[in-house]
């Protein structure tokens, strides 16, 4: 095991979302904090229970509606939450856009702070993930996070551990698999449309002579350090 938390996970809806696996029965405390701006009551938000299975909304849980908040108002929602997938849905009901800011978290831990959005904003709150890992993804998910730790600290940051998504496992798997396709191709191809980023390295050559290797999971750092400096 690496250590690492796998109580929470927070993620943006998505159309084929990936199959979930939940741990325990144990409530969990969200924290929803807010603020509105000077059009308060034009701030508006839900949250609903998910089916981890169709990806559709069922039990609502809480709800603010429109001409519920002063302008300038901050407030705060406390609520225990059981094992299961929720989205959280926050709007502007004129639609010409929020100014406030807001604050999730999860048992004491702050999962996102946010500000400005248009129209609405969403986020799926995965409350006791247990994601399957492998010895080389919890490998590599600890070689992560190990540099993050350092970098975060270095420059007086709150540090935040990153958990594992299987969504973003399989995609990359998918993409490097189209690369090794045609490894005599110059140089090393970005996806298209990837809003989370990405860093890609390219190892080619003969094994005997210690390249094309699968590299311990600490190397890492190597390319992780060309972006955490």
């Amino acid at each position: 095991s690496t250590g690492m938390p796998t109580s929470f996970m927070l993620m943006s809806p998505v159309e084929g979302a990936p199959t979930l696996s939940f741990s325990g029965n144990t409530e969990t405390r969200l924290n929803i904090e807010l603020k509105t701006d000077e059009h308060g009551h034009e701030t508006s938000w839900t949250l609903f229970s998910v089916d981890a299975d169709t990806d559709t909304q069922t039990s609502l849980i809480y709800a603010a509606e429109e001409n519920t908040y002063e302008p300038f108002e901050q407030h705060s929602v406390q609520l225990d939450l059981t094992p299961g997938k929720y989205r959280l849905t926050l709007r502007d009901d004129f639609g010409d856009g929020s100014e406030g800011w807001f604050i999730i978290s999860v048992d004491d831990r702050e999962l996102i702070r946010g500000g400005y959005y248009r129209k609405e904003i969403s986020y799926d709150i995965i409350i006791g993930y247990d994601p399957e890992m492998g010895d080389r993804d919890e490998e590599w998910l600890k070689a992560h996070n190990s540099r993050r730790k350092v970098w975060h600290e270095r420059h007086g940051k709150a540090y935040v551990p990153l958990l594992w998504s299987k969504q973003l496992a399989e995609d990359a798997s998918s993409w490097a698999q189209v690369l090794l396709s045609d490894c005599n191709t110059p140089g090393i191809t970005h996806e298209s449309g990837v809003s989370e980023g990405e860093n890609l390295s390219k190892n080619k050559g003969d094994t005997d002579a210690g390249m094309g290797q699968l590299y311990p999971a600490d190397k890492v750092s190597l390319i992780l350090s060309q972006v955490f400096i």
